[in-house]
């Protein structure tokens, strides 16, 4: 039997120990025990992890500093998941969500936001119809991952709403993260988190805004065949879009500290870095980008950038209303100042690059980005034909 994809294996490691908890839960029950509501009744502080129990390493060639895992701000809930595994993104299992983007692009803290917001929204006066279900906390290096559900209570007990799952969260949805018949190098491999290539090309090939559109538009009508369903009625990802300088500057920092293979990476300057991954991870800021927001998978997408939800609470209104939650001004503010987010290695002016390295991200960024993204991040478009 094969191993499966990452998502896969995951959700059956969380499938698993939910399982055991309901039949403990059925058999309390059935000897007169108290039966958990469909709805919470209690809520259980997160153990706390002991460093020296839970440090452990994993990296691509067991050359990863030891890291202890952040600590959960976010309370279990102990009730159990009523979406099973093989409903993922099926018809009548609830709204599938996941929270998605770059590596490095702030997926961490978009996949905690997400189960803040709905703990935040779910319940109050402006949403009286919703009641949280179950939640998970799944403890990961180098922070916690989170699945939750809603459920709507005007539609009868147990009726799910959204079922969100936090794993998975580098892959492009419809784009396998292993390679597969008719839609190889379509998706990123990050079974080897940084190990990755130009989208459809080799390593060598210089990537150009006509190639790399080309790649996506006919890769897209095959890959999406993989999904159970586009529909935004059934599945629907957040996606998160960072400026690529900042990106490259904060991958850097991660892999110097505990990524560390290729050698090459251990004595790498900033300007080093720059130069070697630049362009791979412009090409793929393209591919997100446009894969959410051009191609079947738009309607049940909903793109918000790093930098807005850094700098105002505005962006957590369009986040909550793609949940299905109405979020005021004043709720928006609350949970935006309760999470904020400086970037933890600063922006990319911030590491000594060279001026002519930043002169050439910025033009890799205006011949590659599709023209938006470049203008947003102030970068005059260049090659519009190619």
């Amino acid at each position: 039997m094969g191993k499966g994809t990452a998502r896969e294996r995951e959700r059956g490691r969380w499938a698993r120990a939910w399982g055991r908890r309901r039949r403990l839960r059925d058999e309390g029950t059935q000897s007169g025990g108290g039966c958990c509501s469909v709805f919470f009744e209690q809520q259980l502080q997160v153990p706390a992890v002991a460093g020296e129990s839970k440090t452990r390493s994993a990296s691509n060639d067991g050359d990863h500093q030891p890291e202890l895992p952040e600590m959960s701000s976010i309370q279990l809930i102990d009730t159990p998941l009523l979406q099973e595994p093989g409903g993922w993104q099926l018809p009548g299992n609830g709204i599938s969500m996941d929270a998605t983007g770059e590596p490095k692009s702030g997926t961490t803290w978009l996949g905690r936001l997400v189960p803040d917001l709905a703990l935040h929204l779910c319940g109050n006066a402006n949403n009286s119809w919703c009641g949280m279900g179950g939640l998970v906390v799944l403890d990961n290096i180098p922070a916690p991952k989170y699945v939750f559900e809603m459920v709507n209570k005007t539609a009868g007990e147990g009726a799910l709403f959204l079922h969100f799952d936090g794993n998975g969260k580098h892959y492009i949805p419809g784009m396998k993260g292993e390679p597969h018949p008719g839609c190889d190098n379509g998706g990123r491999p990050h079974e080897n988190y940084f190990g990755d290539t130009p989208p459809c090309l080799d390593e060598e090939d210089t990537p150009t805004r006509e190639r790399l559109r080309a790649c996506l538009f006919n890769t897209s009508a095959l890959c999406v065949q993989y999904m159970p369903s586009v529909d935004p009625d059934v599945r629907r990802s957040m996606v998160i879009i960072r400026d690529p300088r900042d990106v490259a500057m904060s991958e850097r920092e991660m892999r110097m500290k505990y990524y560390r293979d290729p050698a090459w990476i251990r004595k790498a300057t900033p300007d080093v870095f720059a130069r070697k991954r630049f362009e791979i991870l412009v090409s793929w800021t393209h591919q997100r980008y446009l894969w959410h927001t051009e191609t079947v998978m738009a309607p049940s997408s909903h793109v918000v950038f790093y930098e807005d939800l850094k700098d105002h609470h505005h962006g957590f209104i369009g986040m909550a209303d793609f949940m299905g939650l109405t979020c005021s001004e004043e709720d928006a503010l609350e949970v935006w100042r309760a999470h904020r987010n400086p970037a933890p290695h600063g922006d990319y002016s911030t590491h000594g690059l060279k001026q002519e390295t930043v002169q050439w991200m910025n033009e890799t960024m205006a011949r590659l980005l599709p023209p938006s993204l470049a203008l947003r991040w102030g970068v005059t478009p260049t090659d519009l034909g190619a």
